[in-house]
C-alpha cells in the first residue's frame, strides 16, 4: 500500500516580487490565535490527532464529494487554515491559507471483490497512526493490568476497530432503571472490562473458563472520561457558526474527569450501571471537568504550551483507559450526497494502550477503539465483551418485566 502518511499542505504563494509585500500583510491580518485545545493537541508532548470514519450505504463518488469540500469546508476557518508559530511571541495561531482540494482526497485502488473489506478498513486506517512521532518516552506509574500501556505507548501504532451496536436495546436499559444513556455506556465499559481482564487473567494464571473469578484482590483500574463543556452543544451549521457575534463559538472545550472503574464479577449485572451512576453522579457535581479545561488554560496560558502538555500528560498516564460518549443525529444524514450508514470517531497519540468512543446515530451506537495491539492482540474480544454485557443488561431487565406482569 505504501505510505499513508497524512499530505502536507503546500502553504507556498506564487507571487511576483512587487506586490509580495502585499500578500504577507494580508496574511498577517487573517491570523487568528489558536484554542487552547489546538495549543495543547500540537505538541510533541501530546501530539494528538483525530479520526473519523465514515461509512457510506452507497458507493462514494469523489467528483461529488471534491465539490461538496469546495462549496463548503474550505469556508471553515479551520479546514483553510495552516498552525503557524509567531517565533518572536511564540504564539501558535492560525493562518489563513490556498487549499487545493485535490491533495486532500486520496482514493486506493481497490478490489471490489476483496475476500475481507472490513479487515482491509482497519488495516488502511491502523496505518495512519504509524506517522513518525517524538521518541521521547517519559516514565510511565500507576497499577499494572493488561489494559495498561507501557512507557511510550503514545508513539506505538494503534489499531483502529469499531462495532454497531442497537441504541434502542440500550434505552430499553436505561428506561427499566430509570437512568440515561451515559448511564449505561459506563456499566457497559465497566461490566467489559470486568470480563475482558477476567478472562486474560485466567488465561495468565491457567485457571478454568472465563466463568470462574479469576480477578485478583484489590485490582484497581482509573480511567479518563471526556467531556464537551462548550456552552453551545450539537451540530451547527457552517453559516451559523461563521456569523458575527454567534454563539457557536470555534475550537474545541474538553475538560476531563478521572475516575475509578470498579472491577469485579457481581451477582447482579445491573450493579454495574448502578455503581457507574453513583460514580459518575458524583463527578458531574465536582465540576472536575471544567476545573481540567480551566487549570490547562491557565497553565498554557502563563508557562506555555510545552509544560502544559507535560502536565496533561503527566495526569493522564495515572489512568488506563479513556472513555468518550458523543451524542450524534437522531435522523440520517448525507456527506455531499453520500447517505450515511455510520460514524466511527476515534484518537491516537495520547498515553493510552486502550481509547474507547461511543457514538450515536440514529437508532445505532457505534462502539470504536483504538488499542495498541501489544497491550491488546485480542480488541475484537474486548469489543465482544462489551457486547455482550448490553445483552446481560437486556436480558435481566426483560426477566424483571416479564416477572413483575
Amino acid at each position: 500500500m505504501g505510505s499513508l502518511g497524512l499530505r502536507p499542505i503546500d502553504t507556498m504563494t506564487k507571487i511576483g516580487q512587487k506586490n509580495s509585500t502585499v500578500v504577507v500583510i494580508e496574511q498577517e491580518q487573517e491570523q487568528e490565535p489558536a484554542s487552547p485545545a489546538t495549543r495543547l493537541f500540537h505538541t510533541k508532548t501530546l501530539n494528538c490527532h483525530i479520526i473519523a470514519i465514515l461509512g457510506c450505504t452507497t458507493k462514494i463518488n469523489r467528483d461529488v464529494i471534491k465539490k461538496g469540500l469546495e462549496s463548503t469546508l474550505i469556508n471553515h476557518p479551520r479546514f483553510s487554515s495552516v498552525p503557524v508559530v509567531d517565533e518572536k511571541k511564540g504564539v501558535r495561531k492560525w493562518m489563513k491559507t490556498t487549499i487545493n482540494v485535490e491533495e486532500h482526497i486520496v482514493c486506493p485502488n481497490l478490489d471490489p471483490d476483496m475476500d475481507s473489506p472490513d479487515e482491509f478498513l482497519e488495516n488502511y486506517t491502523s496505518n495512519l497512526t504509524t506517522i513518525p512521532l517524538d521518541l521521547t518516552k517519559p516514565l510511565w506509574e500507576d497499577t499494572e493490568t493488561p489494559m495498561k500501556g507501557g512507557a511510550g505507548v503514545e508513539h506505538s501504532p494503534k489499531r483502529l476497530v469499531h462495532v454497531t451496536i442497537s441504541l434502542d436495546d440500550m434505552k430499553i436499559v436505561k428506561n427499566a432503571l430509570s437512568m440515561t444513556i451515559n448511564d449505561v455506556v459506563m456499566g457497559m465499559a465497566q461490566a467489559g472490562f470486568s470480563r475482558y481482564l477476567n478472562r486474560r487473567y485466567g488465561k495468565k494464571n491457567g485457571k478454568g473458563s472465563s466463568k470462574t473469578n479469576n480477578l485478583p484482590k484489590n485490582i484497581r483500574l482509573r480511567g479518563s472520561i471526556v467531556f464537551n463543556i462548550r456552552p453551545s452543544t450539537g451540530i451547527k451549521a457552517l453559516a451559523e457558526m461563521m456569523e458575527k457575534k454567534s454563539k457557536a463559538k470555534w475550537g474545541n472545550k474538553i475538560g476531563y474527569v478521572l475516575t475509578r472503574i470498579p472491577i469485579s464479577l457481581p451477582d447482579n449485572p445491573l450493579d454495574y450501571i448502578r455503581q457507574a451512576k453513583t460514580i459518575i453522579d458524583r463527578k458531574k457535581l465536582s465540576l472536575e471537568s471544567r476545573f481540567s479545561f480551566s487549570t490547562a488554560k491557565l497553565t498554557q496560558d502563563i508557562f506555555g504550551s510545552k509544560v502544559a502538555a507535560k502536565v496533561t500528560r503527566r495526569v493522564l498516564s495515572s489512568t488506563t483507559v479513556l472513555i468518550s460518549n458523543v451524542v450524534g443525529p437522531q435522523e440520517e444524514i448525507t456527506f455531499f450526497g453520500h447517505k450515511l450508514a455510520y460514524v466511527a470517531p476515534t484518537t491516537f497519540g495520547l498515553p493510552y494502550a486502550v481509547t474507547i468512543h461511543f457514538q450515536s446515530y440514529c437508532n445505532k451506537m457505534t462502539i470504536s477503539m483504538s488499542v495498541d495491539p501489544e497491550v491488546i492482540p485480542d480488541p475484537y474480544q474486548l469489543l465482544d465483551d462489551l457486547q455482550d454485557s448490553l445483552q446481560m443488561f437486556k436480558e435481566v431487565v426483560t426477566k424483571q418485566d416479564t416477572i413483575g406482569v
